[in-house]
């Protein structure tokens, strides 16, 4: 479903971006951490909003008022915030293919950005650990080749980080190999799965 430029079916998307007998290799979403650290402020304004509303009843404050100061408060606060980390969370995710790592990233109703990073931009994939390595789930970084803007995309709260730089390495890997060989770029590849 397609609701502005927010797009619900990752499928669709994968299917602007892949051609031929292009494949998907893995697809992951982020860690329900990254909402949880998201939406603390917020959680940290009702909290607020619900003292001033006992407050209210116990100092016989105009409630009238404070309802509406409150709830204007979090309606333009709380409610927009809530729903850009939920819609980050649900529908941002990495997507590899046997020819490319696209990194989707539902921004608002009215913004996202699609970012196709095709294999022979990649100089190397790497994984960082997050929070002392205690939770399951990590950085991804993939360092671009200087010809093509160098620098690094860094994925933060990707479940099993370590295991999603090795799926992409042994992707890259592959496509070399094929590309050296002489044979065709778009072949079959079959991931081990664990």
């Amino acid at each position: 479903m397609r609701i502005f430029a927010l797009e619900t079916d990752v499928d669709k998307i994968k299917a602007r971006f892949c051609h031929g007998d292009e494949c998907e290799v893995l697809r992951t979403h982020f860690h329900g951490m990254s909402f949880a650290l998201a939406i603390i402020r917020e959680f940290l304004i009702v909290s607020v909003l619900i003292a001033v509303i006992v407050a209210a009843f116990l100092y016989d404050w105009p409630l009238s008022w404070t309802f509406a100061i409150t709830g204007a408060v979090f309606l333009f606060f709380v409610v927009p915030t809530s729903i850009k980390a939920l819609m980050d969370w649900m529908y941002d995710c990495i997507i590899v293919t046997t020819d490319k790592v696209i990194f989707v990233d539902q921004t608002a109703f009215f913004h996202n950005e699609i970012k196709p990073i095709q294999f022979d931009n990649i100089g190397g994939v790497s994984s960082r650990t997050q929070w002392l390595g205690i939770c399951d789930f990590g950085e991804v970084v993939i360092a671009l080749k200087e010809g093509e803007g160098g620098g690094d995309v860094v994925r933060r709260y990707v479940p099993n980080a370590r295991d999603v730089a090795g799926k992409i390495t042994e992707a890259v890997t592959a496509y070399q190999r094929r590309a050296y060989s002489g044979g065709p770029q778009r072949q079959m590849y079959t991931p081990d799965h664990d």
